[in-house]
C-alpha cells in the first residue's frame, strides 16, 4: 500500500502582498495544524514545498535522520557556513530583525 499524499497551497498575488502574509499565516497557524491534530506524528515534505514558518521543521522535513544529518554537516561544515532557514544545522543561528545572522545562544 502506497503512503497517502496530500498538498496544500494558496494562490500567490502579485500584487496584493498583504493577501499573501494572511494565506501564510492561514497555512501556518491553521490549516497545518489542523491536519497534524488529524495524522498525529505524521508528516514529512519536501524542503522546496515546505513552510518556512514550521515550528518543528527538524521532525517534519527530515524526520528521524535528523541527528545523523546533523552529524555529517558538523563533519562537513564545522563552522556552519552554509545556511538556510530550514536547512540541517540553521538552528544554530538566529535572524535579527533585520535578518542578519547572528550566533544562537
Amino acid at each position: 500500500m502506497k503512503p497517502a499524499r496530500l498538498i496544500i497551497d494558496r494562490i500567490w498575488n502579485n500584487t496584493n502582498w498583504t493577501l499573501n502574509v494572511q494565506n501564510q499565516n492561514l497555512m501556518t497557524n491553521t490549516l497545518i495544524p489542523a491536519l497534524a491534530k488529524l495524522l498525529p506524528g505524521g508528516g514529512s515534505a519536501y524542503l522546496n514545498e515546505g513552510n518556512f514558518q514550521e515550528a518543528n521543521w527538524q521532525q517534519v522535513f527530515y524526520g528521524v535522520n535528523y541527528k545523523t544529518l546533523l552529524h555529517t554537516k558538523a563533519r562537513y561544515d564545522p563552522n556552519h557556513l552554509f545556511w538556510g532557514t530550514t536547512a540541517v544545522g540553521s538552528e544554530c543561528w538566529a535572524e535579527t530583525d533585520d535578518k542578519r545572522l547572528c550566533r544562537a545562544s
